[in-house]
């Protein structure tokens, strides 16, 4: 089976200049996602554009043809690109050196303490904001719409976080057997989240099912440290993918499909 990255469904008139500072020129290749989650994941696109493939990172007959820097277009300029590297690089520092949050030995659900609510959250909202933007098909289920796109490009041009319920993100983090599984990526869906109907964007990258909202309002029964408050805790739920079934399907899908490709 052959795959390849997928080209922008369009071309957005106004991709010459950033797309959040809306003055300077944009460079050609700035991340949709973060780089450094693309490190730790795999990723495998169809050709036929009928969906996506799962691919788990170890997988030594899958690495090379599947492991990405990921998906670039020009977004942003060099000083808006300055100012989420900055976020990023605390992001990388927190997630994944040796020992942090998604490698910490855990055998249930843990209360992270210690972490910048300001760096957090911008990270999660700068994230949001460049899929809504993005042109890439693999993004194309994240619509913001105009009001969300223009809340969050006025609070990421002032670094402003907004209140832990505004654009809120909840981690969890995938296991399988009991150990972390990073090498996992989804592309994103737009689900609704229980009765209260607000949407909710669920992507996996990285070992980690993010939810996040995209809403401006409170929700009415839940609080941080579900998402990150201002006194820098956040819970970390760790799930094991069989109790996910849209995840647990698709890797169902994945090893049954292999074990097949291993037999012809």
């Amino acid at each position: 089976m052959t795959y390849q990255l997928l080209e922008p469904q369009k071309n957005m008139a106004n991709s010459a200049f950033c797309r959040l500072c809306q003055k300077a020129p944009a460079i050609k290749k700035s991340h949709v996602l973060s780089r450094f989650l693309w490190k730790q994941s795999g990723l495998a696109h169809r050709k036929d554009n009928k969906g996506y493939d799962l691919v788990i990172k170890d997988d030594p007959r899958l690495i090379k043809r599947n492991q990405r820097a990921g998906i670039t277009e020009a977004l942003f300029c060099p000083d808006c690109e300055d100012k989420r590297n900055k976020l990023e690089t605390y992001m990388s520092g927190v997630l994944y050196e040796y020992e942090a949050i998604i490698r910490r030995t855990s055998s249930g659900h843990q209360l992270i303490d210690g972490l910048c609510y300001q760096r957090v959250k911008l990270f999660t909202m700068f994230n949001l904001f460049a899929m809504g933007i993005s042109s890439y098909p693999y993004y194309s289920a994240v619509n913001l719409g105009d009001h969300h796109t223009d809340c969050l490009r006025s609070m990421l041009l002032a670094s402003d976080p907004g209140e832990p319920w505004q654009y809120s993100s909840i981690w969890l983090r995938l296991k399988i057997g009991g150990q972390p599984i990073e090498g996992i990526s989804l592309a994103p869906h737009r689900i609704r989240w229980g009765e209260t109907g607000q949407h909710v964007y669920r992507t996996i990258f990285a070992g980690v099912c993010w939810m996040t909202f995209c809403s401006s309002h409170r929700h009415p029964w839940l609080s941080e440290p579900a998402f990150i408050g201002k006194a820098g805790q956040l819970a970390l739920f760790d799930t094991p993918t069989n109790e996910l079934p849209f995840l647990a399907g698709r890797i169902n899908e994945w090893i049954t499909a292999n074990r097949h490709a291993q037999h012809h």
